[in-house]
């Protein structure tokens, strides 16, 4: 299986000295450019759409047309986005989970945004679903020292309070494009007393804006989440990255 240019992209290692909550760093170990630019552009086109289907609609209905499904025009939206497409990636990359369901493929257009977690990841063990996990993502070029808990006290609302309309979700979707998925995930859901349900706050930050004291600003157990890992991927150029990704999205759909 061949890897993904993110992996040789990005190192992922333990934060030097915060242990709780679980915390990884990911830092840049080559440029940005050539390989990681063309894939970034990819992975944003199949986040919200099959390249298939954009090169399709493109073909019929004309690259601007198709530009405007695919990139929003509200800047915190478009940024929003990006950070949860590299979270996804992330998350199957580094964190060995498959995500077989994106909810902005489902949006009526481009600056909707949608209620539950980020992303929905599920972790595969023997051909069995050994847990649900939870993300929640933040992308910031400047200081926000509220990230991390705004991020957290969201996963913690939408677990407490949507979790039956996400797994309702995810589940419709598995129903109609994988329905052996389907059946392993209802077999996980169906028993409350062997889940393990798991949580993720994946922070997606300029490298020069960052500082530890967002992570300070976490609850402490036992309003902690748990089990929690926060990731922290700082990344140089972070908006300059952003915007060349859904630039490159018309080299690879208007043929």
């Amino acid at each position: 299986m061949t890897s993904s240019p993110i992996v040789s992209w990005l190192e992922e290692g333990p934060h030097e000295s915060i242990t709780n909550p679980a915390t990884l760093v990911l830092s840049e170990v080559q440029p940005q450019e050539g390989e990681v630019d063309d894939y970034l552009a990819e992975c944003m086109v199949e986040h919200r759409t099959a390249l298939r289907v954009a090169r399709d609609m493109s073909a019929i209905l004309g690259w601007d047309t198709v530009q405007a499904r695919l990139t929003p025009h509200l800047v915190q939206v478009r940024h929003g986005d990006f950070g949860e497409m590299l979270a996804t990636e992330i998350l199957v990359d580094f964190g060995g989970l498959i995500v077989p369901v994106r909810k902005v493929r489902y949006q009526i257009h481009a600056d909707q945004t949608q209620i539950g977690a980020d992303v929905v990841g599920l972790e595969i063990v023997d051909g069995r679903v050994a847990s649900v996990h939870f993300a929640e993502v933040k992308f910031r070029s400047t200081g926000d020292t509220a990230a991390a808990d705004s991020a957290h006290e969201q996963l913690s609302t939408w677990h407490s309070s949507e979790f039956a309309q996400i797994v309702f979700f995810v589940g419709a979707r598995l129903e109609e494009s994988n329905p052996g998925l389907y059946e392993i995930f209802f077999e996980y859901l169906r028993d409350a007393t062997v889940r393990v349900d798991q949580f993720h706050i994946i922070l997606v930050w300029e490298a020069a804006s960052w500082s530890d004291t967002v992570l300070s600003n976490l609850p402490q157990p036992p309003d902690l989440l748990e089990p929690l890992t926060v990731r922290v991927v700082l990344i140089e150029g972070l908006v300059d990255l952003s915007d060349r990704a859904y630039q490159g999205m018309a080299a690879l759909v208007d043929l």
